[in-house]
């Protein structure tokens, strides 16, 4: 059967196939002087993409020598994919191109001019490698790129699905332009893209919705888009405190007696303070009375939780103290406690998660104490965007 020259095949249209490399053919008599092998595993994708869509033959030669390389599939006619090859001693490597071939096993056989021969087989299989879907994935709905540490850049996540190998190519572009000036662009590639932007364009931070579009083919041509958006926000994140003074009578407003004399007589308000005398604590008792109650979070603090753990420290105001007593107080997870003494007494810094609406504030009155305490001072300290 004369041979076909591959230049004639490639005229034609052929589908798409995967080329699985086989075994190696045993050599002919005189194949001592030459020896072929087919590299593998080898996926190839022949539709002249340029793509996976050759196969390497590895052509060992005694000595220099010319020579011809044919392909033949069972019951066709050899195809010379190489003609007048100069092979010089030692191991030199053929690419055979595959998008002419049709599906089946196929023998690659090289052929001196002084009549040596070797061959190794391969396999043509068909197979489809189409993009089938394209997600993206943002990780913000809002970038505030001022360099603060907060939320100061964006990063799309951007997923091609291929039919076929998961190694397939995906070829493609993602644009993030407003008002039709780009302010990043990325080449995609197979697998995950995660394209990362700081929120800045040439000309600085630019505020407003950024839209990015994704336009992605698969290796065979389909082809798919997607969109996604992003805010630049010209906010930074500062710290600000807030306030809140009230007086011990609007504060503690229960109390409870462990010095066994009970509740009468132990403490009780006067205009705006608290005054507390005690006994001796029984049943061993930490404190012979304790005074407690509430104080609100301001609404600025809690609506400002979501950008980081607030603070607060407590003072207390006392007139009189003769004996011991301790300031205690908490926001939610938070608490300390401090010796209190007599004039301003400040407590620990506490920070809480969570967005509780009050802060509690205790004093714990020791043995034979009296105390009159005057006024409480809250400085809270949280984050805003300004």
């Amino acid at each position: 059967m004369p041979a076909t020259r591959l230049p004639q095949l490639l005229a034609g249209s052929v589908a798409a196939a995967v080329l699985v490399v086989g075994a190696a053919v045993p050599a002919q008599a005189d194949a001592a002087q030459v020896v072929v092998s087919a590299t593998a595993p080898v996926v190839s994708l022949p539709i002249g993409d340029g793509w996976l869509d050759t196969e390497s033959l590895t052509i060992a030669a005694a000595a220099a020598a010319t020579a011809s390389v044919a392909v033949q599939r069972a019951g066709d006619a050899p195809i010379v994919v190489a003609d007048a090859v100069a092979l010089p001693a030692g191991a030199t490597v053929v690419r055979v191109p595959t998008t002419a071939l049709a599906a089946g096993d196929w023998t690659a056989t090289v052929t001196t001019t002084d009549g040596a021969s070797a061959a190794a087989t391969f396999r043509v299989q068909r197979l489809v490698a189409a993009i089938t879907g394209l997600s993206v994935r943002r990780s913000l709905p809002t970038v505030y790129p001022v360099r603060d540490g907060y939320r100061d850049a964006v990063v799309f996540t951007v997923r091609p699905t291929v039919a076929g190998p998961r190694s397939a190519r995906v070829t493609g572009t993602a644009r993030l332009a407003r008002a039709g000036r780009t302010a990043k662009s990325w080449t995609l590639h197979a697998g995950d893209n995660r394209l990362t932007w700081n929120g800045r364009t040439s000309r600085g931070v630019q505020p407003g919705r950024y839209t990015l579009t994704v336009a992605a083919r698969g290796p065979q041509g389909a082809a798919r888009t997607v969109r996604s958006s992003v805010v630049v926000s010209p906010k930074r994140l500062v710290t600000r405190t807030a306030t809140t003074t009230r007086t011990a009578a609007a504060v503690l407003t229960r109390w409870q007696s462990y010095d066994g004399t009970g509740d009468a007589g132990q403490c009780g308000s006067l205009i705006d303070d608290v005054l507390c005398r005690t006994g001796t604590a029984v049943d061993g008792a930490p404190y012979a009375a304790v005074v407690g109650g509430s104080v609100s979070v301001p609404k600025a603090v809690r609506a400002a939780t979501a950008l980081g753990r607030p603070e607060l420290r407590v003072a207390v105001q006392a007139s009189r103290l003769d004996g011991r007593a301790t300031l205690a107080y908490g926001v939610g997870s938070g608490h300390t406690t401090r010796t209190a003494a007599r004039g301003t007494t400040t407590g620990k810094t506490i920070r809480w998660s969570g967005n509780p609406a009050s802060a509690s504030v205790f004093v714990g009155v020791g043995d034979a104490t009296s105390i009159a305490l005057h006024r409480f001072v809250l400085t809270f300290r949280y984050r805003a965007l300004v």
